[in-house]
């Protein structure tokens, strides 16, 4: 089995050195490349042709979310994990729009990254669970009272809200806490098939292609409940 590329975007080399042990531990995951700056994202993004990457967007060495923006353009199947030390929903918010395939806290535990890595890998949004409450919170301060929007307010929210069933609110409401396939099917006591099922019915009620695209969505219109 061959393995998966990752760039590590992280200017700080002693870090660096830690999260490349870490990571090769992993016999699916090589990793490629240290980028130091900007310049070296987009350069090694081009370059190896990564799979992942796994990109610290607070750095100043960086451009921040537009970075993500940029390695999306390169490759849009490039997967991305954002790494953030800001309990903040916005930034959570701007790096799915951005395209980012799932985002992480810096303290996150050394086998969490791994398994966040390798959930993004196929193909599944990724938060870091600490993040939900912040999730809530910036979905909150958008929307005073989301349950109650209604066509008179917004007739695009008002319409979506009568075409989204309430399993398929429910659902939606699990993909932006970050929840997998296989976890919401067994939170609400459902068939993964059956699952699959809703979670296409709602992208095409969202007109989105994918599950960063739908929590982008929910977010911004205040679908979930806060």
């Amino acid at each position: 089995m061959s393995k998966k590329r990752i760039l590590i975007a992280y200017h700080m080399e002693l870090l660096y050195v830690g999260l490349k042990s870490l990571l090769e531990q992993c016999a699916s995951f090589e990793v490629v490349a240290q980028a130091k700056s900007d310049e070296e994202v987009l350069q090694y993004g081009k370059q190896y042709s990564p799979e992942l990457v796994l990109i610290d967007i607070d750095s100043l060495a960086f451009d921040g979310i537009p970075s993500i923006e940029r390695l999306k353009r390169i490759n849009q199947e490039t997967k991305i994990l954002a790494m953030t030390e800001r309990f903040d929903g916005d930034v959570v918010s701007d790096c799915l729009a951005a395209g980012a395939d799932g985002v992480c806290l810096k303290s996150i535990k050394p086998q969490q990254l791994i398994s966040a890595l390798q959930s993004v890998d196929m193909g599944c949004l990724w938060i870091d669970s600490r993040l939900a409450a912040k999730i809530k919170e910036f979905m909150a301060k958008k929307v005073d009272a989301p349950k109650s929007v209604s066509v008179s307010k917004s007739s695009s929210v008002g319409a979506i809200f009568q075409c989204l069933s309430k399993r398929e609110m429910e659902v939606l409401e699990l993909i932006v806490r970050g929840l997998t396939n296989a976890q919401i099917a067994d939170q609400l006591k459902l068939s993964g098939e059956t699952v699959k099922t809703h979670i296409r019915h709602i992208y095409e009620k969202l007109s989105v292609k994918h599950r960063a695209e739908a929590v982008v969505t929910a977010i911004k219109l205040g679908l979930c409940a806060a």
